[in-house]
Formats: C-alpha cells, sequence, structure tokens
C-alpha cells in the first residue's frame, strides 16, 4: 500500500504496536549486539528502549576502535560477567589530548588486566615522534593468549606476579624486554615477536615450542640469544643490514622446522660487491641454504665482509641443498657461482636461477677491469663436489658459452652425478644434449624456458 499525506508509519514492527525484537530472550540478543563487532555501536542500542539498556555490558567479546583511552577504562569498569572471551583494543596515545598518554596507557592495561580475559589485542598508537618512558606491564594472570603492538612506546616487565595461564603472546616493541618477561610465563607455548630494534634479543624458556621473530630495523642489534629446549618450530627474519658485530647464540635440541632470513645483506664474493637475501632452513631433517643475489657495480663501493663470512654467521652448518637466484646485473656469473658452491662443500642438491634480464643503462659491468671478467679462469677449474647428486638449472635468457661451460664445470666436478635438468632458450638446446650424450651416468632433461 502507497503511503498518502498524512499518514503516520508505526513506530514499532509491523503497526500492531508490539516490538518483536526487544521480546527476544537475552541471549538472542546479546548475539545480535555481538555481530555488530564494536562496543560502542553496542552500547548505542540503548536508546532502542529501556529493554536493550545496559544489556551490552553481558557481552562476552568486546572491540573498541577509535575510542579514547579513558573512555574504553570507563566502558570495562561496566562489565557485568566474571569471565570474558575476547578484548580487542586499538586506541590512539595523543598528547594533544591527554597530558601524560603513557599514564593513561598504563591505566588502560591495568583495567584490562583486572577482568578475567581468555584473549587480549592490545594496540597503543604513538605518532608524536617523542621518545617517552615505558609502560610497565600489569600481569595478565587469568589470560591464555596476549598481543600488545605499541611500536613507539617501550614495554617494561611487571614488579610481580606471573601470567600463570599465559600459551600464546605476541609483541610489537622495540625493547628487549623478553630476558625478563618468559621467566614470569611458566605455561608459554608461542612467541612472537615483531619490530623489535633492542641491541640485544634474548628468549629463553623452558616451555616454548613455537618462535617467530620478525625485525623491520634491526641495524643495530648485535646479539639473538635463543635457549629453548622444547623449541620445535622456529622462523626468524632480520630485513635490515646487520652489524658487523652480530652474534647469535641457538639452542633449540628439539627444533624440527627452522627458518632464518636475513634481507639487504651487503658483501662481496669473489671480489665481486653483492646484494643479498640470506636464508636457511631445517625441515623434515633436510637443511637448506638459500641465497638471492644482485651483482652490484664494481668500483662504487666495496662491502667490508664475505658472503662466507656472512653464511657463517648462520645458526646451523652442513647443508644438503642449495638453493641460488642470481641477477647478473650484466656480470659474467660463472666465477661467482664457482666461489658458492665451495662455500657448503657437502652439497647433495643444487638449484640454481640466473637472471640475466637487463636494459643497456642497466648493466653494471665496466668491463675488462671487473672480477666478473678477470676470473674466466674457473672454466678450466676443478672442484671437489663428490656428494652432489641432483641439478636444476632455470636461465633467463641464456648468452651461450657461459651456461654450456658451467654445465661441463659440473659434469668434471661431480662424479657421482644422477640427475641434471636444465631450463633455457631453445638455441642451446643441441649443444647441451650433445654435453648430455658424453655423461650417459645422469639422467638429463631441457626444456624451454619461458620469460
Amino acid at each position: 500500500m502507497a503511503l498518502q499525506e498524512g499518514d503516520v508509519l508505526p513506530e514499532h514492527g509491523d503497526g500492531d504496536g508490539v516490538d518483536g525484537i526487544s521480546d527476544l530472550p537475552d541471549e538472542l540478543l546479546l548475539k545480535v549486539l555481538a555481530c555488530l563487532g564494536s562496543a560502542r555501536e553496542a552500547a548505542r542500542t540503548g536508546v532502542l528502549s529501556s529493554r536493550w539498556c545496559g544489556l551490552w555490558t553481558r557481552l562476552s567479546e568486546y572491540t573498541f576502535r577509535d575510542v579514547k583511552p579513558e573512555a574504553v577504562e570507563a566502558a570495562l569498569a561496566n562489565v557485568t560477567l566474571p569471565a570474558l572471551d575476547r578484548l580487542d583494543i586499538e586506541v590512539l596515545l595523543n598528547e594533544w589530548w591527554d597530558w601524560d598518554p603513557v599514564d593513561r596507557a598504563a591505566s588502560l592495561l591495568r583495567a584490562a588486566a583486572r577482568l578475567s580475559i581468555e584473549s587480549v589485542s592490545v594496540v597503543l598508537e604513538y605518532q608524536m615522534g617523542v621518545e617517552v618512558p615505558a609502560i610497565v606491564l600489569p600481569c595478565f594472570d587469568r589470560t591464555s593468549s596476549l598481543i600488545l603492538n605499541s611500536y613507539n612506546v617501550p614495554f617494561a616487565p611487571p614488579r610481580g606476579g606471573e601470567f600463570s595461564r599465559l600459551e600464546r603472546l605476541e609483541l610489537t616493541t622495540g625493547c628487549n624486554i623478553f630476558a625478563a618477561l618468559l621467566p614470569n610465563c611458566p605455561r608459554l607455548r608461542v612467541l612472537r615477536i615483531h619490530g623489535c630494534q633492542a641491541l640485544e634479543v634474548t628468549v629463553h624458556s623452558a616451555t616454548l615450542e613455537e618462535l617467530a621473530v620478525e625485525c623491520a630495523s634491526c641495524s643495530g642489534i648485535r646479539r639473538i640469544d635463543v635457549d629453548t629446549p622444547q623449541l620445535k618450530e622456529a622462523n626468524l627474519e632480520l630485513n635490515r643490514q646487520l652489524s658487523r658485530w652480530f652474534d647469535v647464540s641457538f639452542s633449540a635440541p628439539k627444533v624440527e622446522k627452522h627458518s632464518w632470513k636475513f634481507t639487504n645483506l651487503e658483501c662481496h664474493g669473489d671480489g665481486i660487491p653483492l646484494e643479498v637475501l640470506l636464508g636457511c632452513s631445517l625441515k623434515y631433517g633436510i637443511r637448506t641454504l638459500r641465497l638471492e643475489a644482485r651483482m652490484l657495480q664494481f668500483g662504487l663501493q666495496y662491502p667490508n665482509r664475505s658472503l662466507a663470512q656472512e653464511i657463517a654467521r648462520l645458526p646451523m652448518a652442513d647443508f644438503s641443498v642449495l638453493e641460488v637466484a642470481v641477477h647478473t646485473q650484466g656480470h659474467y656469473f660463472g666465477s661467482l657461482l664457482l666461489h658458492l658452491l665451495q662455500i657448503p662443500p657437502a652439497i647433495q642438491k643444487l638449484e640454481l636461477f640466473i637472471y640475466q634480464l637487463q636494459v643497456e643503462e642497466d648493466i653494471w659491468c665496466p668491463g675488462e677491469d671487473c672480477p666478473c671478467q678477470q676470473l674466466i679462469v674457473w672454466k678450466n677449474e676443478t672442484i671437489f663436489l663428490s656428494d652432489l647428486k641432483e641439478v636444476h638449472i632455470s636461465y633467463l635468457p641464456a648468452r651461450g658459452d657461459e651456461e654450456v661451460d658451467f654445465l661441463k664445470l659440473l659434469f668434471r666436478c661431480a662424479p657421482g652425478l644422477k640427475r641434471l635438468d636444465v631450463a633455457v632458450d631453445d638455441k642451446l638446446h643441441e649443444e647441451i644434449r650433445s654435453i648430455y650424450g658424453e655423461n650417459p651416468h645422469a639422467k638429463c632433461d631441457v626444456r624451454s624456458c619461458s620469460w
């Protein structure tokens, strides 16, 4: 029926004067409030009718976004349930709003810790750029999962008490709080660390089973110290040039899966300056060394440390698999590869990707004066690769002679080679097949490489 001028809409429901939603049981109404995904929106439903007023204080989960810290703290004081499933807070600390934002944040954390909450996540955004004192953490003794994200505001450990139920901890912080905090977490199984810029990261725990460390700006880190007798899985990633004093102590006798990654390293390999992404992993008992190297312009800057020195700083050795990707930037690659193959001498499997896609103005090889051309003698050298059994190579694209010479070197230096696969331009297929014919002891394949 169309509305006519002068018609009045009914205030509730279908016009019979009955509010059908408000007559629902409390359990269903609470589910409706939970679906709103915001504690503020849930509280605002109190304006609908007296039936909804205060109902939000009985929710088991609360999410606060874009709410001032004092308003969040006041809301938590009104919670009526004795135990909560989840609390998720994200607040902005701003000196223009509050003379002491750190004290306000500390008060908010204490208010949360007073409640019995299974899972707590707190993000404190501080954007003023002024150094502030550390927030002393309260003891979340009734929480099993805790996420604290405060990159620009440091944390300090509690002055007493234990995180007696805590099993999962995720911290985004610029300070090394872990040495003092972890002894107060007797049931901790999972630890994730983000953004740490401290001089040392110390993780000692008798119960920890899973560890992840990601440091976006770690040029100041000098030491990572891990002592975790029950650890089964570890993933560590450092994303900046390491200090020359950087050192690793890693004790985890039961670890089953283990991965390290260092990015933006500057070093040299056989006289050629490199920018390197370096990593290693342990999985199903197999130790893998991963390396992605960009060959830099010779003569601009020569790094002090060698590639071999950087590999020696990794917390594992005795690699059986070597995965290498090289961006040549116009350089010859043979000398560098020969150098690499001698660093982990007992490798059994080699995976190699050579990227030579360059435009003229990006080529950084100065010609005959470059070490990559002065060391052409590598073609006639012999190294011992007695353990090498399997090789996979992709040339993107191929130049010609250098790719063929490197295959000859592999057959000469690896008498136990069982399989060799090459992806290369069609123009080299015939010559590579002739090399395969001279080495019938290995199963070989050559295929076209698209790029």
